[in-house]
This record gives C-alpha cells, sequence and structure tokens, in this order.
C-alpha cells in the first residue's frame, strides 16, 4: 500500500493514520459522502484496489482543506487534525504542488462547479 517505511517515518505516519473526531469533522465538510461511496463501492466489487483508492481520499481531502485555506499548508494541516510536517511530508508522497490544485479548481469550474 505505501511500500516500506522505516523507522523515521513509522512515527510520522502513526500521526497522520491516528483520527481524531474533529478530524472526521473536518473531512466529512470537505469531501462529499457521494465520493466516499463511491470509491468504496468501487473496492468492494475489486474494481479498484483499496492502496489506490486510499491515495485517491487522501489526495482529494488534502486538495479541499489546501483550497479552503488558500494553499496555506499550516491552516489546512490544523484543519485536517495534523502538523504542517506531516501534511508536507503526504504532500510529497502524494505529489500535490500549488499547479495540481490549481488545475483541480480548473476542472471543477469547467464541469459547472465548486465543491
Amino acid at each position: 500500500m505505501l511500500g516500506e517505511i522505516n523507522a523515521m517515518q513509522e512515527p510520522a505516519l502513526r500521526q497522520v493514520l491516528k483520527s481524531s473526531r474533529e478530524t472526521l469533522d473536518a473531512i466529512n465538510n470537505i469531501l462529499s459522502s457521494t465520493k466516499m461511496e463511491t470509491l468504496k463501492v468501487e473496492v468492494l466489487k475489486g474494481s479498484r484496489v483499496l492502496g489506490e483508492a486510499l491515495a485517491e481520499f487522501e489526495r482529494d481531502v488534502i486538495l479541499r482543506a489546501l483550497q479552503k485555506t488558500g494553499f496555506n499548508q499550516t491552516k489546512a494541516a490544523s484543519l485536517l487534525g495534523t502538523t504542517r510536517r506531516i501534511l508536507h511530508y503526504r504532500m510529497d508522497k502524494l505529489k500535490i504542488t500549488e499547479d495540481s490544485l490549481a488545475a483541480e479548481k480548473g476542472g471543477e469550474e469547467r464541469r459547472g462547479g465548486s465543491k
């Protein structure tokens, strides 16, 4: 799923995976339940690998938090219940940049809506 994790990465990964009620509330406010349900159905049908679905979910949540905060990583990390350092690590892992945020926003505008 995530590849090999060394001893230095493990605490950061544990922090990312540790969820609190506030984090779950933020995710629910940011990501539509339809998208989550679609990913769930695809995984359960076997048409999508769990690791890919989780990465897509995480990427979507992070992009939406960054969009909501004007790409302010400290505020986005706070919104997601994590640290800026861990958010930056996940952004690197998922190849999220300000350009990818702009592309995501452009795609939504072309589809005729904003989330």
